[in-house]
């Protein structure tokens, strides 16, 4: 894909998903010509960080890791795929999960794929093997 179509892909699906109820961080500017797109920072850990911590000696909930799965199928039941599942693009803040990394999500696609994509990268992204 070209930078112009993610960029696209990324407006649209932010604009889309948020009118569906889905928590995204707002659009702030976009400069289309040096494709470049600013967004609302929202604080807080990826999830990737929260699963890592499970994974170890941290221990802690997998309440996190439950409600990405039911905001996945939010998304899925808006008719939209993400393309790009991994735990790192999801932020885990007060308010709840916020997806950060749009700029491969759009209307149909392969849903299987966005669970096979989280569940692949977080096991191999894990150093924690026996925690997997």
């Amino acid at each position: 894909m070209t930078p112009l179509a993610r960029l696209e892909r990324e407006y649209q699906s932010t604009i889309s998903l948020r009118e569906k109820g889905v928590k995204v961080p707002t659009i702030a500017a976009v400069a289309p010509d040096e494709r470049i797109m600013a967004k609302e920072f929202i604080p807080g850990p990826p999830l990737s960080s929260v699963i890592d911590d499970l994974l170890g000696s941290k221990g802690g909930s997998t309440r996190s890791v439950a409600a990405y799965g039911e905001l996945l199928a939010k998304v899925h039941e808006a008719g939209f795929t993400l393309g790009d599942a991994k735990a790192s693009n999801v932020v885990v803040a007060d308010g709840g999960l916020y997806l950060t990394d749009l700029e491969q999500a759009h209307q149909g696609g392969d849903r299987a794929w966005d669970v096979a994509e989280f569940l692949y990268y977080t096991a191999k992204l894990s150093m924690k093997g026996e925690g997997m």
